[in-house]
């Protein structure tokens, strides 16, 4: 008996199975979701709200330079806004800012107001879906790539 067909296309698809067994699938499931979770910080940034979906709280005084009506909050110079990376560890990521008055924002402090821009514990609705998605998508094109 003679079996006939396009070999090409299933070594194709047991090297991306070997692939997935290897490890190297994790990673890129690590890697897209650290890249989801700078993408939502940034756009908290933009929008002004913490990972919880809240409005970071108004600017009490205006900065030297602009008025109170139209500043951005936490948004000065930007330096905050871009220093947020990402970092692909063992067990899964880390993101962060290198910038050392992030944490004081983040957590807040006895003359500073609280402004989230990592989740401080479970992740909302909105960052598990998001987180989700971007999860889910990997594997699909892992596989529907495989062709």
């Amino acid at each position: 008996m003679t079996v006939k067909g396009d070999y090409d296309k299933l070594k194709a698809i047991i090297a991306r199975v070997g692939a997935a067994a290897s490890g190297k699938l994790y990673e890129r499931v690590k890697l897209a979701a650290a890249e989801q979770a700078v993408q939502l910080v940034q756009e908290g940034f933009r929008e002004q709200r913490d990972p919880d979906m809240q409005p970071w709280q108004k600017l009490r005084r205006a900065r030297k330079h602009g008025s109170i009506g139209s500043a951005k909050v936490l948004i000065d110079r930007g330096r905050l806004r871009a220093s947020f990376t990402r970092q692909i560890t063992r067990e899964g990521f880390r993101i962060g800012s290198a910038v050392g008055y992030a944490t004081f924002h983040q957590k807040g402090t006895r003359r500073m107001v609280r402004r989230s821009m990592v989740p401080n514990g479970p992740l909302s609705a909105y960052w598990h879906a998001r987180m989700s998605r971007a999860i889910q998508r990997v594997p699909r094109i892992h596989f529907l790539n495989a062709r």
